[in-house]
């Protein structure tokens, strides 16, 4: 549901005219992550508070030789296993998202990568589109009466 409703979101602030009226504009990048690359990708973006960050992945990974190919969900599609995709926000924040993902108490710069303990074996990329909403971009939240 949280998915379905940062999606929205974004749909709603890249067509209205809020989106154009906000101090800091709306980001939009892809980026691909190599399977084999232990090292975090940049995504030349920096989250500041109140910002809105969806992700979103696809794409098949090798990770080694024998549990074979994944997505962006990792080994089982669970977001917990090895092949999952990962993103770190500022110094240490680390989460292992999948193939989408949204986050909005987060500061700092955005970094992505294939979770793995061993990438010299690993094959293929996911490409990952991330979309950087600023606070003062999203319209205004209307309270819904309880019935």
């Amino acid at each position: 549901m949280k998915s379905l409703v940062a999606t929205f979101a974004v749909l709603l602030a890249l067509t209205s005219g809020i989106a154009r009226s906000a101090e800091r504009g709306i980001e939009h990048r892809q980026v691909t992550v190599e399977a084999a690359n232990d090292e975090w990708t940049s995504t030349d973006l920096k989250l500041q508070q109140g910002d809105l960050l969806v992700v979103l992945a696809a794409g098949k990974v090798t990770v080694g030789s024998l549990l074979g190919e994944v997505g962006p969900d990792g080994i089982g599609g669970t977001k917990t296993g090895e092949g999952t995709l990962q993103i770190k926000v500022g110094a240490s924040t680390t989460f292992k998202i999948g193939s989408n993902f949204t986050v909005t108490d987060q500061v700092g710069t955005v970094n992505v990568r294939v979770s793995d303990s061993k990438y010299a074996d690993n094959k293929g990329e996911f490409a990952v589109r991330l979309i950087q909403i600023p606070e003062d971009a999203l319209p205004p939240v209307k309270p819904i009466a309880a019935d």
